[in-house]
């Protein structure tokens, strides 16, 4: 209950003051630490990879992560997904580095995108494929809102299609800035 007391700790502690009882005539001196910083909700994952070896127009999931971690949120590095448990201002954080097998004398434009698990696509930042160019590394750090109990993968794509593919490095965050 917001506001009441509890003997249950919550999930995340965070000192927001002391008290004092004198211990004679019943007073109590209560000291409020103010303007502290909460604990971040966080969730990451490392090293993913994509089903199959070819990355075109319909974006396909980054999964299947070699390592991940989390403090309050839900990850699942199977699937690729993490979850933001509280409603909020969050940062998306990811970095992914493509290898692929195409050098067409063509530009295009690879995508880095943040979906909602319910079907919507939350954010996406567009990173240009020079031609004859045979890697591209995408970075984004983007703040967004998010309401609690939401699931967010990371997806690729790209307007050429690029074949025999393989993620050289990736990294997926999603981390509080601002919760309610």
């Amino acid at each position: 209950v917001p506001g009441g007391m509890t003997i249950d700790p919550p999930d995340i502690v965070t000192k927001l003051g002391g008290g004092l009882d004198n211990g004679t005539d019943g007073s109590i001196f209560v000291k409020i630490r103010n303007n502290m910083a909460l604990p971040p909700v966080i969730g990451y994952m490392n090293s993913g990879t994509i089903t199959g070896d070819t990355i075109g127009a319909v974006s396909v999931p980054v999964e299947n992560y070699a390592s991940s971690g989390s403090l309050v949120s839900t990850v699942d590095p199977v699937n690729g997904t993490i979850s933001t448990p509280t409603t909020g201002i969050y940062r998306i954080s990811a970095t992914v580095n493509i290898l692929h097998a195409d050098t067409v004398n063509s530009t295009g434009v690879a995508s880095l995108e943040l979906h909602e698990a319910t079907g919507g696509l939350a954010i996406s930042l567009a990173f240009n494929i020079a031609k004859n160019q045979v890697g591209t590394n995408m970075t984004m750090a983007v703040p967004f809102s998010a309401i609690a109990g939401e699931v967010y993968n990371l997806e690729l794509s790209s307007t050429l299609t690029l074949t025999g593919v393989t993620i050289n490095a990736s990294s997926f965050d999603i981390k509080s800035e601002a919760i309610n």
